[in-house]
């Protein structure tokens, strides 16, 4: 439920933030929507990205450390990757 709870409401911050709440606004946004989570997450996390609409293709495990912890390096290499492709990240700035 926590993971639920805390996807959902980081969906309506970046949407609300972005002006696009409703219609066509947010049809558009929310297809460019993009899960970026430690590969050491509980299932529940790709569970609660399909109870908001986020489909598994847009999911994106990132690799941990050591310490089975969320790897920045790691998470900004994924995040440049899809920069790169022309596919703008969802919600994440990050300078190169």
């Amino acid at each position: 439920m926590a993971n639920l709870l805390a996807l959902a409401s980081a969906r309506i911050w970046f949407l609300t933030r972005r002006g696009s709440g409703d219609g066509a606004a947010y049809d558009r946004d929310h297809a460019r929507l993009t899960l970026y989570y430690s590969a050491q997450a509980h299932m529940s996390v790709a569970k609660a990205a399909a109870c908001i609409g986020l489909p598994a293709y847009r999911l994106r495990p990132v690799a941990a450390d050591a310490h089975d912890r969320l790897d920045p390096a790691a998470l900004r290499a994924a995040v440049l990757r899809k920069s790169r492709s022309g596919r703008n990240p969802s919600g994440l700035w990050i300078k190169e």
